[in-house]
This record gives C-alpha cells, sequence and structure tokens, in this order.
C-alpha cells in the first residue's frame, strides 16, 4: 500500500504549490507602465488556477476511489488482483504527473516564488524515481 503515501504526496505538491501561487498573485503585478495589474485579475492566470484546480480534486477523488477499493480487500486478508494492483501502481504515476503539471503551469507566473519553491522541483524529480522501480 505504498501507494497511497506517495499519491499523498505528490497531490500534496501539487496543492502546496498552487495555494502558494494564488497567495502570490494577490499581490504580484506583471505588465507595462500604465498597465500594470495583478496576476489574480488576468485571464489566463485564472484559466490555469481552474485548470490546476480541477486536476488535482480528480486525481484525489480517483486515487480516494481505488484506494478504498483495494483497502477492501486488503482488510479481508485478501491481495487486490493483479488490474487493481496495476490500477494503483499507476495511480502513483498519474498523482505524480498532476502535481508537477500544477507546479509547472505557474512556474513563469510565480517569478520569485518558483525560487523559492525550488524543492518542489526536487521533489517532482525524486518522486519520478521510485516510479521506474515499481513498473
Amino acid at each position: 500500500m505504498q501507494t497511497t503515501g506517495h499519491c499523498g504526496f505528490a497531490l500534496g505538491v501539487g496543492r502546496r504549490a498552487l495555494d502558494a501561487v494564488t497567495e502570490l498573485a494577490q499581490t504580484k503585478k506583471r505588465g507595462y507602465k500604465g498597465t500594470m495589474s495583478l496576476v489574480a485579475d488576468r485571464g489566463s492566470f485564472q484559466r490555469f488556477l481552474g485548470e490546476s484546480e480541477l486536476r488535482l480534486r480528480a486525481a484525489r477523488a480517483l486515487v480516494l476511489e481505488i484506494i478504498e477499493e483495494a483497502w477492501g480487500f486488503a482488510s479481508q486478508g485478501i491481495t487486490p488482483p493483479i488490474a487493481l494492483q496495476a490500477m494503483m501502481r499507476a495511480l502513483a504515476t498519474f498523482s505524480t504527473e498532476n502535481g508537477d503539471i500544477t507546479y509547472r503551469h505557474f512556474d513563469s507566473v510565480a517569478g520569485q516564488l518558483c525560487i523559492a519553491l525550488t524543492c518542489y522541483k526536487n521533489a517532482s524529480g525524486i518522486l519520478m524515481r521510485p516510479l521506474s522501480i515499481i513498473w
């Protein structure tokens, strides 16, 4: 059941990046002199914010559904079927990709925040390594 921890961490990284960039967007301005506007007011930012929110929520819902199904087997002392085990391994990859996509959407928008959040870049790299062992 290592998948549960991996998925939680990967989606948590994405959630933390999303929360941090949302907070920053309330004060950070972009544009040219005279036309500076808050990043939070820009349509492109709002699009990525909404898409990222939906990605993370959808990934979390899928993780909860599959893990709950696997727990049903495990709590009875039954090894989950191979297809379900494969789905659980795929969830680890899916969660990592969604956490990483969320971070990368805002990589150029956040500027100094992304420098401060270097751990997320490092975390996504670290997350990829164990997956090669699983597959």
